[in-house]
C-alpha cells in the first residue's frame, strides 16, 4: 500500500512511500541466532557470578565457573521457560555456556521442524 507524505510543507509536494519501508527491521535479524543467544546468556550468567561478561569462558563447565547445582537447575528451568523448549538432558553433563546455547538452538530448530511437519 502506498501513502502520500508531504516532503516539503512550503510547496506541499507529495511523494509516495511504501508502507513496508516505514517498518524498521528488528535489530535481532542482523545477528545470527546463536551469536545473539550467546551474548544474552553470557550477560545473564556473568551477572549471576558477579563477573564481567568477557571473563566468562564459553567452553568452561559452569560448575567450574562457580555455579552450584541449585543454580544450574534454576538456569535450565529459566532457559526452558524463556524459550519454550525442553532442554536436551544429555547437555546437562558438563554444561557450559556454549553447550547451553547450542542446546537452545537445537531445541528451537527441532520445534520449528516439528511445526513444519504438521
Amino acid at each position: 500500500m502506498m501513502f502520500p507524505i508531504s516532503t516539503n510543507p512550503t510547496t506541499n509536494k507529495d511523494c509516495s512511500v511504501d508502507a513496508q519501508s516505514l517498518i524498521p527491521e528488528p535489530a535481532v535479524a542482523s545477528q545470527p541466532l546463536r551469536a545473539q543467544l550467546l551474548a544474552e546468556w553470557r550477560a545473564t550468567l556473568a551477572a549471576t557470578l558477579h563477573v564481567a561478561p568477557d571473563a566468562l569462558d564459553a567452553g568452561l563447565p559452569l560448575v567450574d565457573a562457580g555455579f552450584t547445582s541449585v543454580e544450574l537447575i534454576d538456569l535450565v528451568v529459566r532457559c526452558q521457560l524463556q524459550h519454550a523448549i525442553a532442554f536436551p538432558p544429555e547437555r546437562l553433563v558438563g554444561l557450559s555456556l556454549a553447550s547451553l546455547v547450542d542446546g537452545i538452538v537445537e531445541a528451537l530448530a527441532a520445534g520449528e521442524a516439528g511445526k513444519d511437519a504438521s
